[in-house]
């Protein structure tokens, strides 16, 4: 077997191994993101698709998928014309210690905030990735990750204590 070969190989296994690992996560953090079964859908199967085609150049795998589905969802998003928090799925997973009420309220709540505001919130505090994580993730620095959490958690607090 040729040395190419080999890591073609290795790298197919990288992939699967990513994919195994974290589509389930990928998947919800998409469906909070959009509020769409259907997109969340799309945007992991489409993800993991390029990241095989583009393996041979990517370094870290699970970072480029992640960067990648996030990418995929917003550009449906606006080709579609929408935002996060439209049709609110029945059976979206509701995370321990919330109720689907205060569930349907923080969804809507982040379609009111910038694209970048709710990956961050996302990644952060539905999914645990630190600034540095997160940062590697969305192609920012942790720093900007950083005010960005402020001021989506202040206006999100604004937003939830209104009700």
């Amino acid at each position: 077997m040729s040395q190419e070969a080999v890591l073609s190989d290795v790298r197919r296994r990288a992939v699967e191994e990513a994919f195994t690992a974290m589509a389930p996560r990928l998947w919800r953090a998409l469906l909070l993101y959009s509020g769409d079964r259907e997109l969340a859908d799309d945007a992991v199967s489409e993800a993991f698709t390029q990241s095989i085609a583009a393996s041979s150049s990517i370094e870290d795998v699970r970072a480029w998928i992640w960067t990648a589905a996030f990418k995929i969802a917003a550009g449906e998003m606006r080709r579609r014309g929408g935002s996060a928090g439209g049709a609110i799925p029945v059976d979206l997973p509701v995370p321990e210690g919330m109720d689907a009420a205060s569930l349907i309220d923080l969804v809507t709540a982040l379609g009111q905030i910038t694209e970048m505001q709710r990956r961050a919130l996302i990644l952060r505090h539905y999914l645990g990735y630190s600034n540095v994580e997160i940062a590697r993730i969305l192609g920012s620095s942790p720093a900007s990750i950083g005010v960005q959490l402020f001021r989506s958690t202040r206006k999100l607090r604004g937003l939830l204590t209104e009700e």
